[in-house]
């Protein structure tokens, strides 16, 4: 609505970001990254000061990740081991970097993709996950899956699989829940087609 360009490249982030940089080179317009960009992180941190000011401190932040700029933002301001990064077994670039101490590359392959589908964690995230003590899980595709239709089904949000992914492991009990612990869940992305939710009840 604002007269942007959209220019699809590839089926991945980084074949996207090839294309950007390239235009960027012939144009002169300003790059933007979609995640390892500080005032990106910063702003998706905004989001961890809304949750603590309107409910208070919480034991386990639940938090969706991909190239990790909602992550780092809201790990910089949730207190250290708070926050808990959730990410696709196919796409584990988080769960990679704190194994090899670095950023790495994996492979790309998840119902998640098209939101989480970077190949590897920013540099600006790692920094916090590490200094934070972020922790990672992962969760498989079907769990993903079914945890986008509860949220339908029991609560009619319609979200992306991205958004759901953060709920996953609560729903399949990978994130055991314990009474004397308080566990938010952010839930972060609605580009999704509702005629590909299971509405069926269960």
């Amino acid at each position: 609505s604002l007269g942007a360009e959209v220019h699809i490249h590839g089926t991945e982030y980084a074949d996207a970001a090839v294309a950007a940089a390239d235009y960027i080179g012939r144009s002169g317009a300003v790059a933007m990254h979609a995640y390892d960009l500080l005032d990106m992180v910063a702003g998706a941190g905004t989001a961890a000061l809304e949750l603590t000011e309107q409910a208070g401190a919480f034991d386990d932040v639940c938090i969706a990740v991909g190239g990790g700029g909602w992550l780092g933002g809201l790990a910089a301001i949730l207190p250290t081991g708070t926050a808990v990064g959730i990410e696709p077994t196919g796409v584990p670039t988080l769960h990679a970097a704190l194994a090899n101490n670095r950023p790495v590359d994996v492979e790309v392959d998840s119902v998640a993709a098209d939101s989480l589908g970077a190949r590897q964690l920013g540099q600006i995230a790692f920094d916090i996950a590490a200094q934070a003590q972020v922790r990672s899980i992962l969760v498989d595709d079907p769990a993903i899956i079914e945890a986008r239709n509860w949220l339908w089904r029991e609560l009619r949000l319609a979200v992306e699989h991205a958004a759901a992914t953060a709920l996953a492991p609560l729903i399949t009990g990978t994130l055991e829940l314990d009474p004397d612990r308080r566990v938010a869940v952010l839930l972060c992305g609605a580009n999704t087609e509702l005629a590909t939710i299971e509405v069926s009840e269960q």
